[in-house]
């Protein structure tokens, strides 16, 4: 379908079933043209759209939330097999590790276990099961965090693409497992290097762990310690404009960024939930052909509509195959609203429209004004994508989103294939730098403080229902807790829904050390490194990023300096 290979995940694993992997995904992606109009079919030759893991289009579902409450709430069923109710801690963790493993090859994108702290207590409630000691604890936590990084079980070549969301408890043995899931994410999996997965999400939430009166706040602090060794966990704040009148247990971000609470009846509901799939439409080179903002807004409507029909044929696909790719999903009963009805699942099930290059999108329209001046106008088209979606939500019954996405293909494929637009030469400034900037995002390189980014992206949170993350770029600086807080604070101000922390973490291989932002090691001196980088809403190693990622990675700098009220300045350069 698509003009070039594009690497979309960074943690792609070379074998031998990587290769029967790939060059089946080559030929899949082919195949698809099959079901596409010419008018849809042009827009992908035209370099206007690009459909996210596309190998998967009429076999499977694109995201998915579980519960550990619905996953025991029986006898887990495993390829008709059922496993008997879990006795004992062991074998909780026993039949997770089967149903991750298993379920990570069911679906594309990826996998979050909602509450997992909270609903993990419920569960051993349930079962009358006690946790013997917190080293049984932490052995058990630590041995699900290995397998799911070091085991390239999700088609052979990727591990399996899993997020945690935590925080949110309501009792010592439910704050004894959020502790001690941290603690694990704190030490790594060997030698100082992070775990890639799970993607570990952190809902910050007054009343609950956000102020030091809070009864669970030491895990708020522990959250942080462990960001300033690992990255992660990253942060949901559950008080921000966006978020504050949702139910804290059902926000969630499922694989990078995915944000799953839409249902046909209006409310808000986040377990069990999945995506039909996600295209993405490329701002700037709409805008090169439109050149006016009037021109530009028409065609934008015309291919969101367009986008849409297309995700509309595979759900319909999904329901004639009655998700037979799926058994696990559909046979425990797992999706939203558990009727077990293919039909009714399909129907909540959200079909999301992305978009990348916000910032190339104003610097074609609007080269001459201030980064503030282009982030009015990106907000405006933004409120006016998610009308758009709004409208076509009641037009076709469905549940439309509109979701600021990751684009580590698309950042790279984009503007090499934009390139060879007759036009292009009027644009070269924009092209030349080689790749285009995700979603609505300020520019890596562009000398922002945290307080101007966290106040010119807070106002794009609001129309992204579909999901979108914003990040702060700092420096390697260990347990600067009172900084982090700052910016946390900073973030939920200005409307700021989901936010990470980045910085260079680079690990000596000689002596396995920590060495922070360094390339060569202060310890040893040996310059053979392992570099780790946020990739856009999960970790990764810079090696293995896409060609667009790696571009934009050189140009990062830091967002520094942030004034407290007491005048006191933390440095975070």
């Amino acid at each position: 379908m698509q003009k070039c290979k594009i690497k979309e995940n960074t943690n792609n694993y070379n074998s031998s079933a990587n290769i029967i992997y790939d060059t089946g995904t080559k030929y899949h992606k082919s195949d698809i043209y099959k079901y596409l109009s010419l008018d849809e079919k042009r827009l992908f030759e035209n370099n206007k759209i690009y459909m996210h893991d596309s190998e998967y289009f009429d076999i499977t579902l694109n995201c998915v939330s579980i519960s550990l409450e619905n996953l025991f709430n029986n006898e887990l069923n495993i390829n008709n097999i059922k496993l008997e109710t879990p006795k004992n801690l062991h074998e909780i963790f026993t039949q997770l590790n089967i149903f991750i493993i298993n379920i990570e090859n069911e679906i594309s994108g990826g996998l979050t276990l909602v509450n997992f702290d909270y609903e993990l207590d419920k569960l051993l409630s349930k079962l009358n099961i006690e946790i013997n000691s917190q080293n049984e604890l932490f052995l058990l936590i630590q041995s699900l965090f290995q397998i799911i990084n070091f085991s390239n079980s999700r088609y052979g070549n990727q591990s399996p693409y899993v997020s945690f969301t935590i925080g949110i408890v309501n009792n010592k043995r439910g704050q004894l497992i959020c502790q001690t899931i941290l603690e694990v994410l704190k030490i790594g999996a060997s030698k100082n290097k992070p775990y890639i997965f799970p993607n570990i999400h952190f809902r910050v939430k007054n009343g609950i762990n956000k102020d030091k009166k809070d009864l669970y706040h030491d895990l708020f602090i522990k959250a942080l310690e462990t960001t300033s060794y690992q990255m992660n966990p990253t942060y949901i704040l559950a008080d921000s404009e966006v978020n504050k009148d949702i139910d804290p247990l059902h926000l969630h971000v499922v694989g990078c960024r995915s944000r799953l609470l839409e249902t046909t009846n209006g409310t808000k509901y986040g377990i069990g939930r999945t995506n039909i799939g996600a295209i993405s439409i490329n701002l700037p080179n709409l805008a090169m052909d439109t050149l006016k903002e009037e021109l530009f807004l028409n065609e934008l409507e015309i291919i969101m509509e367009i986008s849409l029909k297309i995700l509309i044929k595979n759900q319909n696909i999904l329901k004639d195959n009655n998700l037979k790719y799926s058994p696990i999903l559909v046979n425990n009963n797992l999706l939203y609203p558990f009727d077990n009805n293919i039909n009714s699942i399909l129907d909540e099930a959200s079909l999301a429209i992305g978009f990348i290059g916000g910032q190339e999108l104003s610097d074609i329209l609007f080269p001459n004004v201030s980064i503030e001046e282009k982030h009015i106008f990106i907000n405006k088209i933004l409120g006016y994508m998610s009308s758009i979606c709004k409208k076509l939500s009641i037009k076709y019954k469905k549940i439309v989103t509109l979701i600021g996405v990751s684009g580590e293909g698309m950042s790279y494929y984009f503007p090499q294939n934009d390139k060879e637009k007759e036009n292009s030469i009027r644009f070269d400034n924009i092209l030349k730098k080689g790749f285009y900037t995700n979603s609505f995002h300020i520019p890596v390189f562009e000398k922002v403080n945290p307080i101007e980014k966290l106040q010119i992206e807070g106002k794009h949170h609001k129309f992204c229902n579909g999901g979108c993350i914003s990040y702060i770029e700092i420096s390697h600086i260990k347990e600067n807790i009172e900084g982090f807080q700052d910016i946390l604070n900073l973030a939920e101000l200005n409307n700021i829904h989901y936010l990470g922390f980045n910085f260079e973490k680079n690990i000596c291989n000689s002596c396995e050390k920590d060495i922070g932002q360094n390339k060569k090691c202060q310890f040893c001196g040996s310059s053979d490194i392992t570099e780790i980088r946020r990739v856009s809403g999960y970790l990764g190693y810079l090696n293995s990023f896409s060609a667009g990622k790696k571009l934009e990675e050189k140009l990062r700098i830091k967002h520094t300096n942030i004034n407290r009220k007491k005048k006191k300045k933390i440095i975070l350069l």
